[in-house]
């Protein structure tokens, strides 16, 4: 059985056996971390798919979302740089409307025992939503990070309030749309996600200079290039990107990081070819990524989604892909020992 196949055998199973075939996936993903923190992100997976579990409409429970390209309500984001578990996901199911979806975020937060958002900057965030046309409203994401557990809320910014939300400073492009916000009550950082059709030369080297240290600019540089294949001005030229800007407490200026989609860089295939020249061996010998996707038929990979790119301590920076729950499940079930005691890639009896 390929793995098309085996995704839609699981489309075919109930909810809540989809729900624990994403948990399943959690741990292969903790597995190759090796750390607490991701077997605590895990029991987290396993709250939020039991919520889509539950869904009153079980048929369309794995499939609604604008999250990934397949509809899954669950990516799982994996890097270049380390193994560490971080996934995003909707926050109920199908049937709760978006206006919604902001509280059931921050409820599912306190369950899964993380601080609660300020009082005062939840109710901004509410009156931002209130009446307004929302596509998804709101969504969690999950990340490991020194040891720890940290949850990050995702917001839609409204088409209304596009113009007027962004307070930490003025903003940095007349063009740039801001589109969503993600904050993390934990450690009050939050970060904003604008879109924008394009960057020149000039406005690229306008977000290079919050940086600190003339070798932070550099690395960034190098993974635009790496991730493009091309020189800085041909990839500006040829790609569109959109940006984010993290602000942390203490530090004064904002930290920029740069996505694109893994279409513009010429798809899975490509993505795939860079995402492994940058992995360093330590990493590459654990990886969850290298072990499903290394070898897999350029025709058979699933949709990379949103390439991140950001800049670190030397070396070419770090990549990052975004991987729907449903396409990863079914490779990862191909791979492992069935009842028969034959070990099975893709479907086939090894």
């Amino acid at each position: 059985m390929k793995g098309p196949a085996l995704k839609d055998e699981l489309l075919d199973s109930s909810a809540v056996e989809t729900a624990a075939a994403m948990v399943e996936l959690g741990h292969a993903v903790a597995s190759a971390s090796g750390s607490g923190a991701a077997e605590r992100a895990v029991r987290s997976l396993s709250l939020c798919s039991g919520v889509l579990g539950g869904s009153l409409r079980p048929q369309s429970a794995w499939r609604f979302s604008g999250l990934c390209s397949d509809g899954c309500p669950l990516e799982f984001t994996l890097s270049s740089a380390d193994n560490a578990l971080r996934f995003t996901v909707d926050v109920a199911p199908p049937e709760i409307p978006h206006q919604e979806r902001l509280s059931a975020a921050c409820e599912l937060g306190i369950r899964m025992g993380h601080p609660r958002v300020d009082p005062k900057t939840l109710r901004r965030w509410s009156l931002m939503q209130e009446g307004q046309t929302l596509t998804w409203g709101a969504r969690l994401g999950i990340r490991e990070s020194d040891g720890l557990e940290m949850l990050k809320i995702y917001l839609e910014v409204p088409v209304a309030a596009r113009s007027s939300v962004f307070p930490d400073m003025s903003r940095p492009f007349p063009d740039s749309v801001l589109v969503m916000i993600g904050h993390e009550p934990g450690s009050g950082r939050t970060e904003y996600y604008f879109a924008r059709r394009q960057f020149s030369l000039p406005d690229l080297n306008r977000l290079l200079g919050m940086l600190s240290s003339n070798e932070e600019r550099a690395v960034l540089v190098g993974a635009v290039e790496h991730v493009c294949g091309m020189p800085l001005a041909s990839a500006l030229f040829w790609a569109y990107f959109g940006f984010s800007l993290a602000f942390s407490r203490g530090i004064s200026a904002p930290l920029p990081a740069l996505f694109l989609k893994n279409s513009a860089i010429g798809g899975a295939a490509r993505t795939r070819q860079r995402m492994l020249q940058c992995m360093p061996a330590r990493v590459k010998e654990r990886s969850l990524y290298s072990r499903l996707l290394a070898g897999m038929p350029e025709d058979e990979l699933p949709d990379h989604g949103v390439v991140s790119i950001c800049g670190g301590p030397g070396g070419p920076g770090e990549m990052r892909v975004g991987l729907s729950g449903m396409a990863l499940a079914p490779i990862l079930r191909g791979l492992q020992p069935k009842r028969d005691g034959c070990v099975r890639q893709n479907g086939v009896a090894l």
